[in-house]
């Protein structure tokens, strides 16, 4: 029996061919004595170490049922006590669902909707330089005692106190595509106040009648207008224009938008913020030439800033002058380059366009982009098209999250915030945004409640095929998790709580969210009664023998195990013991020896079999 058992072992190196050395066998074959071990002291504090880790395994990774001794043990003590107390289901709230539960009404905390929102803060750090002429005044001390000294009379002397430089105008877009970014945008806005950085910070609004030209709002709610003679076209010199906004609407693929941008850049600076990739941009109305500007003089406007001339770039008489227009993205290190650029003229520079006086260069109009077909739905066909061609690179951020968040079926922006924030923490605003667009989900506007997206047949089943049993628990627990972290929160998420003796029946999605645990549940004064479901109740998640076993770059396959409680399995582990001495013994040498030679391989099989 020793015998068979070091030839299978044996087998198993030789199968890793070059990824597998003698340090990492003696490292297995050490795992296999302290289970061996387990199984020969059943009450020791190693065998109940064992037991745990085995069960953990068996219910979370190997989707078969745990135990009631094992179940506290899943991952998260605080989404559910134990596998056989009963939980409550957490169903997403979808107005115009057709599916509905008895439950109760509850509004869950958000996660952050700006990623990396302090190192964000911190970039914006240049900013804050002061104008050192400022309008009020303040008492100075030295000149005040000079002139007692020479005069002998106690006059105040007076001197201009530093103030803030600018003062912000954050025109957001609000364009079709741009109703997801809102709480964002609200984000930004607080921590550029929280900043105290600016005299002042204000909100405008670009809104687009449908059939009619884009009409700008101030911060009070009245239009103003966009001919470039207009008195309020003009802005002060130290006044900063954000535009936030992803240039997808029809009107960036006109003139008159640009030309109002370029108008602004001639006493004011002016920056363009995109939460789109940048591979994106080409596909929108940012389909403008692309430099590298710097400043000369801090707070430049756009006319005073200096750019790297493209080498096809074809101007005219009409195009001049050009401008260039800084535009980034809400990433930190993005962010520092185009603060530096604005407030300490770094040489470095900062991203920008190149925005001609006429709004858009004479040759994009000649190619005008497909009509807009976003109400049609997409076939089936295109669709899983699009998602192999997405989920091409299973490593990036934005595919990762999508499939994390292939098994709700539906989903609203700040629950996908809440996957985010606990599965891909690296992840930024360009990633959600990339995903979004993908053309893998078809979106439901409320006007009182957030955008409901819902993933595509086609697309579920090709994201929901790339699911693993490790992802599916993950999804699952952070739900959970954050749900038992943020119970109550005003303007939070709205969910429901099932109950069956609830009064009322609320419509919600097609599958529950998360589950609750009993305890979590009656803070939320809700009576616990749904079982705790098992993986392989779930079909909808597409986790079959045959796609979990297959082979994924990116995942682990799922092999076949012998069951760790058998007679086989408990001989094997005592004899790899009994090898492990001998194994330990003859392998001295502290440098790793991979068996990647016809030679090395043979020796290690006849040492083993020895």
């Amino acid at each position: 029996m020793a015998e068979d058992a070091a030839a299978r072992l044996a087998q198993l190196a030789l199968a890793g061919g070059s990824d597998i050395d003698v340090k990492e066998l003696l490292d297995a074959v050490l795992l296999a004595s302290a289970w061996a071990h387990a199984e020969r002291n059943p009450d020791s504090p190693s065998s109940n170490a064992a037991d745990d880790t085995a069960q953990r395994r068996r219910h979370g990774r190997a989707g078969a049922t745990a135990s009631a001794e094992g179940a506290q043990e899943l991952g998260s003590g605080d989404a559910v006590d134990t596998a056989h107390e009963p939980v409550a289901s957490v169903w997403l709230k979808d107005q115009v669902g057709t599916h509905s539960v008895p439950g109760k009404r509850v509004s869950i905390g958000r996660a952050a909707a700006l990623p990396d929102a302090l190192d964000i803060g911190r970039a914006l750090r240049p900013l804050r330089r002061p104008w050192l002429s400022g309008v009020h005044r303040r008492l100075d001390v030295d000149a005040t005692v000079d002139h007692y000294t020479r005069t002998g009379m106690l006059v105040p002397r007076l001197t201009p106190a530093p103030e803030p430089w600018l003062e912000v105008i954050v025109v957001l877009d609000r364009g079709t595509a741009m109703a997801v970014w809102d709480e964002t945008v609200r984000a930004l806005t607080k921590m550029l106040r929280a900043l105290a950085a600016f005299r002042d910070v204000r909100v405008w609004h670009l809104e687009h009648p449908p059939g009619d030209t884009p009409v700008l709002h101030d911060h009070h709610g009245r239009a103003l207008s966009m001919h470039p003679d207009a008195v309020h076209h003009t802005q002060p010199a130290r006044r900063l224009l954000l535009v936030v906004s992803d240039c997808a609407a029809p009107a960036w693929r006109q003139d008159a938008l640009w030309r109002t941008l370029h108008t602004w850049g001639r006493t004011a600076p002016v920056a363009l913020i995109n939460p789109l990739p940048k591979r994106l941009w080409q596909r929108s109305g940012l389909d403008l030439p692309r430099t590298t500007a710097t400043a000369t003089v801090p707070a430049s406007p756009g006319r005073l800033l200096s750019y790297r001339r493209p080498r096809l770039l074809r101007e005219t008489e009409k195009t001049k002058p050009w401008q260039a227009l800084p535009v980034l993205q809400l990433a930190p290190d993005q962010v520092l380059a185009w603060a530096r650029t604005l407030m300490r003229t770094d040489p470095n520079g900062c991203e920008a366009v190149l925005v001609p006086s006429t709004g858009r260069p004479p040759l994009r109009r000649r190619h005008q982009g497909p009509p807009n077909q976003a109400d049609a739905a997409p076939a089936n066909d295109q669709v899983r098209v699009h998602a192999e061609a997405f989920t091409d690179d299973r490593q990036s951020n934005a595919v990762r999250l999508a499939i994390a968040a292939s098994p709700l079926g539906s989903f609203t922006l700040p629950v996908l915030d809440v996957l985010r924030d606990r599965l891909v923490p690296e992840a930024t605003l360009a990633d959600t945004a990339e995903f979004l667009t993908a053309g893998l989900l078809t979106a439901t506007r409320c006007e009182l409640a957030d955008t409901l997206y819902h993933f595509h047949p086609a697309a579920a089943a090709h994201l929901t095929s790339l699911l693993t049993r490790d992802q599916l628990w993950d999804t699952h627990f952070a739900l959970s998790d954050h749900l038992a972290a943020h119970l109550q929160a005003p303007h939070g998420i709205p969910v429901v709580l099932h109950s069956p003796h609830a009064d009322e029946t609320l419509a919600t999605g097609i599958r529950p969210i998360a589950y609750a645990a009993a305890t979590t549940a009656r803070l939320l004064g809700v009576e616990a009664t749904d079982p705790m479901p098992e993986i392989k109740r779930r079909p909808a998640a597409g986790l079959t023998t045959e796609t979990s076993n297959k082979p994924q770059r990116g995942t682990v396959p799922t092999s076949p195990k012998m069951p760790e409680d058998s007679p086989q399995a408990a001989e094997l582990y005592l004899t790899l013991a009994r090898l492990f001495r001998s194994l330990l013994a003859r392998a001295s040498d502290s440098h790793a020896v991979r068996p990647s030679g016809p030679r090395q391989r043979e020796a290690l099989t006849s040492h083993l079999i020895w």
